[in-house]
């Protein structure tokens, strides 16, 4: 069952994907896919594994959708979604803190569009709605078994994820990707994608603000703040780069196609967009028949990679705690 848990999550990142390219009126075409695609094999890194924390990617690609909902429909009563969404998220894995960095990170950008750009930002009213929905989110937060408990209980993850700590040396997923923007080589491919991806895509949303503040004398704070912010904790963090990449695409596509009016990509893009999308084929399709990694497709091999029979004998002769290890030495 943790495959298919697993392909029901990436099934469910998928939908609010193509949700959103709806949303703005766009086929599922070959440009699409590649985004698609890209995004999938960028991720890969960081939240492919059989672990609470793919609801963390689940929950926070459905979180951004609702936020882009709301921008380009501006029905209130979706924003208050987040509440039910934090009270399930709470309760399925300690990310949910980086759902609520998300919302903060809207506010602020949303609260300088008012200032600066009013003709195009969102009106007090709407804000007020958005702040409304925060602080009920974070009541909703505490609707877990161990209430504000477990909110405290984070503090020390938060310092970690934020204070530069000796966790980087001795936790992988802690590690720095900075460096893999020189170290290009087979045997890193999906980091390379993932750093590469990442980087194109903060130059791409650098490149349309600037554009846009020239022809228009505005752009969009919310884009340029969230898009930063995520991505240098992305790049900092490599565990935490899926958020960056879920956040870029949504960004992208609402920059491209609702602010700057690009209903359809020229041939040259479409082209462009195959021939990436032929490259990242023949990448992965080498990556597991040169290197043949551990986690196979659909749970072959499962037994080899989860401790499976350490769970059924956890099940079976149901121990008295506590028994787990600490975090940096396993579970």
């Amino acid at each position: 069952g943790l495959w298919l848990m697993q392909w029901l999550v990436f099934g469910g990142i998928f939908l609010s994907f193509y949700l959103f390219l709806r949303l703005l009126d766009r086929r599922l075409d070959i440009t699409s896919v590649t985004m698609i695609a890209a995004v999938g094999i960028a991720c890969s890194i960081s939240c492919s594994f059989y672990k609470p924390e793919l609801f963390s990617a689940l929950f926070f690609a459905w979180t951004v959708f609702i936020f882009f909902c709301f921008k380009i429909k501006r029905i209130p009563y979706l924003l208050y979604l987040y509440p039910l969404l934090f009270a399930l998220w709470v309760n399925l894995h300690g990310a949910f803190l980086v759902g609520f960095v998300f919302l903060a990170l809207a506010f602020a950008g949303e609260f300088l569009n008012r200032i600066f750009f009013p003709r195009e930002s969102w009106t007090a009213k709407e804000l007020i709605h958005f702040a409304a929905a925060g602080v009920l989110s974070g009541a909703a937060a505490l609707l877990n078994p161990y209430g504000a408990d477990y909110l405290l209980g984070l503090l020390p993850t938060i310092k970690i994820a934020i204070v530069k700590s000796n966790t980087e040396n001795l936790i992988l997923a802690h590690s720095s990707l900075w460096s893999y923007l020189k170290n290009l080589s087979f045997p890193f491919f999906y980091i390379n994608v993932t750093v590469w991806m990442m980087t194109l895509l903060m130059a791409a949303v650098l490149v349309i603000s600037v554009y846009e503040f020239f022809k228009k004398r505005a752009f969009d704070f919310t884009m340029l703040i969230a898009g930063a912010v995520l991505y240098w904790k992305g790049m900092q963090t490599g565990r935490a780069s899926y958020f960056s990449l879920f956040a870029f695409f949504f960004i992208l596509l609402y920059l491209l196609v609702h602010r700057m009016k690009i209903g359809n990509f020229h041939g040259g893009a479409t082209v462009m967009s195959l021939l990436v999308f032929v490259f990242l084929s023949a990448g992965v399709s080498y990556i597991n028949i040169r290197y043949q990694p551990d986690n196979t497709w659909f749970g072959r091999g499962l037994d080899d990679f989860v401790p499976a029979k350490e769970a059924a004998f956890l099940k079976k002769y149901r121990l008295d705690g506590p028994i787990f290890n600490d975090y940096l030495s396993g579970g």
